[in-house]
């Protein structure tokens, strides 16, 4: 089990002006309690961001393209946080940089326990930002 805050370099959460959360996971966690832990922690800050910014919907681009090799699928309870946050009322579009299949295919994985429509997958991050802008 890694430490909350080893945890929490392992990803980077940002908020801009244009009302677009990003998310760059930065290194990939493959032990399942690290993994629900990961989860949780990134459920944490997308509803502080929430609760910071009353009253607006958010797109948000998932950048996996740091993690490369070593990707692993999220546990079902992992799945299930992360399916929360992409549920969330407040959540508007969502581009996923996924650049390999690997990814693409976790994504689509993780994607299929969330009831929201307006999620795209994509290689690279110009093309994911202008879907977003749409």
């Amino acid at each position: 089990m890694a430490p909350e805050n080893g945890l929490k370099k392992t990803f980077r959460i940002s908020v801009d002006n244009q009302e677009m959360i990003q998310i760059e996971f930065l290194k990939g966690v493959n032990d399942v309690t690290a993994n629900v832990q990961q989860a949780e922690l990134i459920k944490q800050n997308f509803l502080q961001i929430f609760q910071d910014n009353q009253d607006k919907k958010f797109n948000c681009l998932v950048d996996l393209s740091p993690i490369r090799i070593g990707a692993h699928y999220p546990s079902p309870q992992a799945r299930q946080l992360y399916a929360d946050v992409v549920d969330h009322p407040r959540m508007a579009k969502i581009a996923v940089i996924a650049p390999n299949v690997l990814l693409r295919s976790i994504m689509r994985f993780v994607v299929s326990a969330s009831k929201k429509r307006g999620i795209s997958l994509f290689k690279s991050r110009a093309k994911a930002i202008d879907w977003l802008k749409k």
